[in-house]
C-alpha cells in the first residue's frame, strides 16, 4: 500500500505519490490484484479476475470518523478491457428494491471477503461502525452499481453507489468515476470515513455463442499500472498509485 500524507500549508511528493495541502491528514492506500492477464492477446483477450481495494486512514488531528471521501477515480492499465456493453444490465431501482430479480448475468462481482467495505462514523467510545458487503451490477450507459448491504445491528450503510466507466488517457485505458453519496461521508452531522472499500470483479456471459469476460486482458509482460484520485469532505485531494503483477 502506498501512503500519502496531506499536511496543512505543504505540497510534497512522497514515494511518487502527490498530496495537496489541506487540513485533513491521512494515509491513502490502493491495492489491486489481477489474475489471468498474462495469457491474453489483442486478438484473443483472456478472462481476468480483478480485485480493487481502497484503504483510507486518518491520523493526527483528523482520525477516522472526522472526515470522509466524496469522490474517487480509479485508473486501469491499458492492457485491461471492459466488456460491460456486452453484458445484461440492471437498474438502480431494481437493485435497491430486489436485486435477486436483476437479469441473469448483470451481477459482475464475487461475494466474499474481497467484496466488503469498512466504515466508521465519529470517534472514541461513541463511534459507530459498519462492515457492509459489496455487490456490483452492470447497468446501462457505462454505469456500475455498487450495492452495499449492512449486517443487522450496524449503522445504516445499506444503499447504492453508482459509478461510471469511462475512457482514460496516458498510461491508462479506462477509469471508474465514483461519486460518493452523502450517506457514506455524513449522516446527521456525523462524519463517516470509508476505511476500506473493495470488490472482486469477475463475470462471464455468452454473446452469440461466444464466452465474453466482463474484464479481459490483451496481455502483459510487465506489472500492470493503476492509480486513484480521491477527494475529501474539506476539498482536499490526494493521488495514489500501485502496480499488480502480470500473471
Amino acid at each position: 500500500m502506498r501512503k500519502v500524507a496531506i499536511m496543512a500549508a505543504s505540497c510534497a511528493a512522497i514515494f511518487g505519490v502527490v498530496s495537496v495541502a489541506q487540513a485533513i491528514e491521512a494515509d491513502q492506500g490502493l491495492e489491486v490484484s489481477v489474475s489471468g492477464a498474462k495469457k491474453g492477446t489483442k486478438k484473443k483477450p483472456s478472462a481476468v479476475k480483478l480485485t480493487v481495494t481502497t484503504l483510507t486512514a486518518g491520523k493526527g488531528a483528523t482520525p477516522d470518523g472526522t472526515f470522509g471521501t466524496t469522490n474517487a477515480v480509479i485508473h486501469f492499465d491499458k492492457a485491461l478491457v471492459f466488456n460491460n456493453k456486452q453484458f445484461p444490465t440492471c437498474t438502480e431501482a431494481q437493485v435497491n428494491n430486489d436485486a435477486t430479480k436483476c437479469p441473469k448475468g448483470s451481477k459482475v462481482s464475487v461475494d466474499g471477503s474481497s467484496s466488503k467495505a469498512k466504515a466508521q462514523g465519529g470517534t472514541g467510545a461513541t463511534a459507530i461502525k459498519a462492515n457492509p458487503a459489496i455487490t456490483a451490477y452492470n447497468a446501462s450507459g457505462g454505469k456500475l452499481i455498487l450495492k452495499l448491504t449492512s449486517p443487522t445491528g450496524e449503522f445504516n450503510a445499506t444503499g447504492t453507489i453508482v459509478a461510471t466507466l469511462k475512457k482514460d488517457t496516458g498510461s491508462y485505458g479506462s477509469k471508474l468515476v465514483v461519486p460518493i453519496p452523502e450517506k457514506y461521508y455524513n449522516q446527521f452531522g456525523i462524519k463517516i470515513t470509508l476505511q476500506r472499500f473493495g470488490a472482486l470483479i469477475s463475470a462471464k456471459t455468452k454473446v452469440k455463442g461466444k464466452t465474453v469476460s466482463y474484464v479481459a486482458s490483451t496481455g502483459c509482460k510487465k506489472p500492470l499500472k493503476f492509480a486513484g484520485d480521491f477527494t475529501f469532505t474539506d476539498g482536499a485531494t490526494l493521488k495514489a498509485s500501485t502496480t499488480a503483477a502480470c500473471k
